[in-house]
């Protein structure tokens, strides 16, 4: 498979996902190519505070979120990897790496795939 068809495979999963988990962005067209450069078309004049996204709170990686995980175990293990002000960090960072680990079995696998990855 050419890296171009599974780049539009991962955007029509993800374009998919966001569509079932309601997910609304009604005068926005996203993505829209413009050559190298991917991003958005406005449809419509959006008004002044006027949300032109709106992303359902089931959808929020949260700390709060990541401490209700399974990875919520390796840290009760290992509490010294949550001091400072830096704990929230961690906790996500962690939470991310166990859904990134799980592939296909996570719930957040779509997104996760549409992330860019650093090519070293």
């Amino acid at each position: 498979m050419a890296e171009d068809d599974h780049d539009d495979d991962r955007l029509e999963r993800y374009l998919q996902w966001i569509d079932e988990q309601d997910v609304r962005h009604p005068k926005i067209q996203w993505p829209a190519d413009f050559g190298q450069v991917r991003g958005c078309l406005v449809l419509e004049d959006i008004d002044e505070k006027e949300a032109f996204i709106s992303v359902p709170s089931a959808l929020l990686i949260t700390p709060e979120k990541a401490a209700s995980s399974p990875i919520v175990a390796i840290i009760n293990d290992h509490p010294d990897l949550l001091t400072g002000r830096k704990r929230d960090d961690v906790l996500l960072i962690l939470f991310l790496l166990q859904e990134f680990l799980l592939e296909e079995q996570s719930f957040w696998w779509p997104y996760l795939q549409m992330l860019e990855y650093a090519e070293s």
